[in-house]
């Protein structure tokens, strides 16, 4: 699980915090979305339900 730090961090500066093997390949949206826009999404992703995975409870 991920608090709204975590995603608001991942969203506006996604370079900041990059596992090892995986690429950087996300673009910033610091500057190109509003912190209106910015909740609504954290809102949005939120409200996702998690995705159950074959073989696993």
């Amino acid at each position: 699980m991920a608090d709204d730090n975590y995603l608001r961090e991942s969203i506006l500066a996604p370079s900041a915090k990059i596992l090892a093997g995986y690429s950087p390949i996300m673009p910033t949206f610091q500057g190109q979305i509003s912190e209106e826009q910015l909740l609504e999404l954290l809102a949005y992703i939120k409200s996702q339900r998690p995705v159950e995975r074959r073989g696993e409870p």
